[in-house]
């Protein structure tokens, strides 16, 4: 093989130059040296002539100059954000309305000097993928990878039973699915904040408060706040393991109040989709993924709970 490839390369220089006839003659002389076909010795000295030269710095990778301009992406960056940070697919076609509308009632701010008419041109003109890609870095910077503070409450568990999905007890007003949200930012040290959310899977009637922290006192005071709150009576209350409901406090005011605890299934999220959904959509989307921490910021939280 060492003797195949050196006559190869010795070969792949002249064949390079070479006319057609010239061609012709190599490729006899290579098939007769080595046994390989003429499609055989055609491909590895085409393959040979690819190799950069020994010491060469190798290509740069060819790219597509920009399409869309500097002053186009913050543009895009600032509409998405007053839009409530909608995906691409979603943010594409109100793009010429919320523009129009932003650019009429003057709230496009520290931006509002690059929108000239080709810069317009270029917002309208990009696709919802485009626009994705160039807010990726963006949403990545603003909302990192979601962190959990969920952790299993073992030792109750097996006094909760676990939900399963479609039973009578969910075909009226009553059943409550029930999830916190952490405010801890980029962070999990340290204490911040607690929203709780509680949906009726039937109704989808939602209602959020804010704790200081995850202490069972703290959650089950919150809940009984919602409890009270609620125009139709709880009959049962569904949740995740996470130890914040799976304690002795929460099973003790359940049991006071005649209401049914369920449980979800471990790892399945989807199992109080209801209240997730609602995390996503209410308390995520206008609460953001900062962080909040103390009684100045829970007060702000609840009021905008209430509205």
């Amino acid at each position: 093989m060492d003797t195949r490839q050196e006559l190869v390369k010795g070969f792949a220089a002249e064949y390079a130059k070479g006319t057609k006839g010239q061609k012709g003659v190599m490729l006899d002389y290579l098939c007769a040296s080595t046994g390989w076909s003429r499609a055989n010795a055609r491909r590895r000295l085409a393959t040979e002539l690819r190799k950069p030269a020994r010491g060469a710095p190798k290509p740069l990778p060819r790219r597509r100059p920009r399409k869309y301009g500097a002053a186009a992406i913050k543009v895009l960056e600032r509409i998405w954000t007053l839009s409530g940070e909608p995906c691409g697919k979603y943010l594409a076609p109100i793009m010429a309305h919320d523009l129009e509308r932003l650019e009429r009632f003057d709230e496009l701010g520290p931006v509002a000097g690059l929108l000239t008419d080709g810069v317009r041109h270029e917002l309208l003109s990009m696709s919802a993928s485009t626009m994705d890609r160039y807010l990726k870095p963006l949403r990545d910077a603003r909302y990192p990878s979601a962190l959990s503070s969920t952790k299993p409450g073992a030792m109750l568990r097996s006094e909760i039973p676990v939900r399963w999905s479609g039973t009578p007890m969910e075909q009226e007003p009553g059943f409550f699915e029930i999830d916190t949200v952490a405010h801890c930012g980029h962070s999990l040290k340290g204490e911040f904040l607690y929203s709780i959310t509680l949906t009726d899977v039937f109704t989808g009637w939602t209602v959020n408060t804010c704790v200081k922290n995850r202490a069972h006192s703290h959650v089950v005071a919150g809940i009984d706040l919602l409890v009270r709150s609620l125009p139709y009576p709880m009959r049962a209350l569904d949740f995740d393991n996470g130890g914040e409901f799976i304690n002795t406090q929460l099973i003790e005011w359940a049991q006071e109040r005649n209401i049914d605890l369920t449980r979800a299934r471990a790892y399945k999220h989807n199992d109080n989709a209801h209240v997730e959904q609602r995390n996503r959509d209410w308390v995520r989307r206008h609460a953001f993924r900062f962080r909040y921490e103390g009684p100045e910021e829970m007060g702000l939280l609840n009021e905008l709970w209430d509205w």
